[in-house]
């Protein structure tokens, strides 16, 4: 029987199992595997539910808490970490949730101050001390003047330095895990791929907006003693709205007005869009994922354009494959599409 084509909301799935000694394909005993990711967390998870038995008396497996889980779907591999969580019951019906080496970015502090580096040259400082494989580091370009941390973990110390290089330069890195190795590359790095369309793969949605915490004009102070001040105004934006203010301030003494400028024309874009979040039911895609862009066409919802996902959750059970994302609009549909 020859094997069916790849299509999206297909699984074709395979769980390996290591546990130091060997590495076992246990993909015949696995119910339903769940993959979930968030661009406000450092690694992803791989919740695998299984029947751990082949008698309905006796465990077929020992997992343990350390053991390494690799996934794949099609044949590419889309997770590899470790177990930190098992739970069984008395049919012997066993949970693991396992997950990639990012985790300990979360499960490091430091105290510790760096003069004079990218983002990237203290990712990669920081994974280098810590005994952190590294696939890829983009060159993230800015030269951060002074950044200083205590008893802070390696993933904060970074969201701190990034969150300085975006300010600056204006763009955005995703930070994710490649086969047991952290990786961080611009966001443009990804391509869309094809638009996801309602009745040919989205299964349902839901689309809101808000201008809660929408601002015509910006107030940033930064600099010794604050000694630079930068004012943003939109009166397109007040006119429309209404005078909304905000006042922040561009963290550290060591600063220049060109740092504070920069950051603050990049805030005050942030500040005048309107908020808006949509959530999606589709066929899974497995290149779907937190950190990256899509594009979307839902017309009953409005959700239409360019859209940064901004968690996952993918589901693989019985051979179907589904997804559930959370999204925010970030462009246009390309022309003529």
């Amino acid at each position: 029987m020859s094997r069916p084509m790849m299509v999206h909301g297909y699984a074709d799935i395979q769980v390996e199992h290591d546990d130091g000694a060997r590495t076992a394909d246990v993909t015949d005993l696995v119910t339903q595997v769940q993959s979930t990711d968030d661009i406000n967390t450092a690694y992803a998870t791989l919740e695998v539910s299984l029947y751990n038995s082949v008698n309905g008396r006796d465990r077929r497996i020992n997992f343990d808490n350390g053991d390494w889980l690799i996934f794949k779907n099609h044949g590419v591999e889309w997770f590899r970490g470790r177990i930190f969580n098992r739970d069984i019951d008395a049919e012997l019906m066993e949970t693991l949730t396992a997950y990639d080496t990012n985790a300990y970015l979360t499960k490091n502090e430091i105290t510790r101050k760096f003069t004079k580096q990218t983002a990237g040259d203290i990712l990669r400082r920081l994974c280098r001390e810590f005994d952190l494989g590294v696939n890829a580091i983009d060159d993230t370009g800015y030269v951060i003047p002074k950044l200083s941390v205590e008893n802070e973990t390696l993933f904060s110390t970074f969201k701190k330095a990034i969150e300085k290089t975006e300010k600056q330069t204006g763009k955005r890195y995703v930070l994710y895990n490649f086969r047991g190795n952290v990786a961080l590359r611009e966001e443009s790095f990804f391509t869309p791929g094809r638009v996801i369309e309602e009745g040919q793969s989205i299964m349902s949605a839901n689309y809101s907006q808000s201008i809660e915490d929408m601002r015509g004009r910006l107030i940033m102070t930064g600099g010794e003693d604050d000694e630079y001040k930068e004012r943003k105004t939109s009166q397109q934006h007040i006119d429309r709205y209404g005078l909304t203010t905000a006042r922040e301030s561009y963290s550290g003494s060591d600063v220049s007005r060109s740092e504070v400028r920069n950051a603050a024309a990049e805030r005050f874009d942030e500040l005048t869009q309107i908020d808006d979040e949509a959530s999606i039911d589709a066929l899974g895609m497995d290149a779907v994922r937190a950190g990256r862009r899509a594009y979307f066409r839902e017309q009953s919802s409005g959700i239409v354009g360019l859209y940064r996902v901004t968690a996952h959750t993918h589901t693989y059970e019985n051979g179907q494959h589904t997804m559930s994302l959370n999204v925010t609009r970030v462009g246009d549909l390309p022309a003529g599409v």
